[in-house]
């Protein structure tokens, strides 16, 4: 059976290692090489900081945020049917490229929400987790090189 082609907006789910359990959303396939794919952590943490997208239920299926700040490049081989766990809404990742673009431009706009979960230590904590979860996934299995952190070029 031909295994169906990932895109943009699928949710993947990679081997657990840590504290922080994730969603990795499909944002857009390189503009330069599509053996890579540009992914952002997704999460159901209740608090969303200044780089992240609070994403409503009525977009992404439940509350949840997108790490905008924690996104990756990834091979496009890592990505196994096995590991699909959905989809979200076109809006939903609209609001995400969008967010990604302004990071890129270096419009970095947020709410008093927003801000005061920047400050706030229990938040902190949980983006330690989610780094953690973005660098265990920065390193490809079997030590071959192909991921690389950093923004999508500008939509």
């Amino acid at each position: 059976m031909t295994r169906p082609p990932t895109e943009p907006g699928d949710l993947y789910v990679f081997p657990p290692g840590g504290a922080a359990a994730l969603e990795w959303l499909v944002v857009r396939p390189h503009p330069d090489d599509a053996g890579l794919l540009f992914v952002v952590p997704v999460d159901d943490y209740p608090r969303a900081g200044t780089p992240d997208v609070a994403l409503a239920a009525e977009v992404a299926g439940r509350p949840r945020a997108a790490r905008c700040g924690q996104g990756l490049w990834i091979a496009a081989d890592r990505f196994e049917e096995r590991h699909r766990a959905g989809r979200l809404a076109d809006e939903a990742l609209r609001l995400v490229r969008q967010k990604l673009a302004d990071l890129a431009r270096g419009r970095i706009t947020s709410s008093d929400e927003q801000r005061a979960a920047d400050d706030d230590s229990d938040y902190a904590g949980w983006m330690e987790d989610v780094e953690a979860a973005r660098q265990r996934l920065e390193e490809p299995p079997g030590g071959s090189s192909g991921n690389a952190k950093g923004p999508p070029a500008p939509s």
